[in-house]
């Protein structure tokens, strides 16, 4: 649960206050774990002293949190990563001290000072993964967003080349009618040479390879486009 807390405030988190995330949080432990040792046949008023420490812990932690990060949105990895730290070895310290003075014992040693600042270099590590996993996860959404759009702009582009595309084969469709109605005409008048009808006969046929050639142009590009 502490690797998941940064992870649940700057994720789906990052649009509620920090401190409530962390109360509620509290407050869900406190009930959880105190359910469970009264289940065990604990009596209640020593249940409730017992749980406090550990639920306290997240409460600190939002506390120590909000007072590093002033605003989620903007905050830099590195940055983020220093307060995580800071918030769960200063969240255990308080919590180990609060254990203690509850049980009447002595201030934290030494050496638990320092098996608390491993533990919290340790899973600040695993938060540091996930929330740089989290980042990139985000950064690859985002430009595949992007090339999403960019793609359809190319599309939609190239749908409406095709629509201008279809017009102009209407257009040589018609100069090809004109062209063998002309070449038609030559062939009725005689006094025309044999090479100006020849001319128009071939004036025809280069029209209608030029409209083969286009049609093709244009299934291609739709394929490009179903694709």
């Amino acid at each position: 649960s502490v690797i998941l807390l940064p992870v649940l405030i700057m994720t789906v988190g990052i649009q509620v206050h920090t401190r409530t995330i962390c109360f509620v949080t509290a407050c869900t432990i406190y009930i959880f774990r105190l359910v469970i040792l009264l289940f065990q046949g604990m009596p209640l008023e020593t249940g409730l002293i017992q749980v406090l420490p550990g639920a306290l812990f997240y409460i600190c932690y939002g506390l120590i949190f909000k007072l590093q990060i002033k605003n989620k949105h903007i905050v830099q990895m590195e940055r983020l990563i220093v307060a995580v730290f800071f918030c769960d070895f200063c969240s255990n310290v308080f919590e180990v001290s609060l254990q203690e003075y509850l049980q009447q014992r002595m201030l934290p040693e030494l050496s638990v000072i320092k098996y608390l600042l491993m533990i919290a270099a340790v899973r600040t590590l695993f938060a540091a993964v996930a929330l740089i996993g989290e980042k990139q996860y985000r950064v690859l959404l985002k430009n595949a967003e992007h090339e999403n759009r960019r793609l359809f702009l190319m599309t939609t582009g190239l749908k409406n080349e095709i629509y201008l595309m279809h017009k102009n084969t209407e257009e040589i469709e018609r100069v090809m009618s004109n062209a063998y109605r002309l070449y038609e005409k030559t062939l009725m008048m005689e006094e025309l040479p044999k090479e100006m009808q020849q001319m128009a006969l071939e004036i025809a046929r280069d029209v209608h390879e030029i409209k083969k050639d286009y049609i093709r142009i244009i299934q291609g590009i739709e394929e490009e486009i179903d694709e």
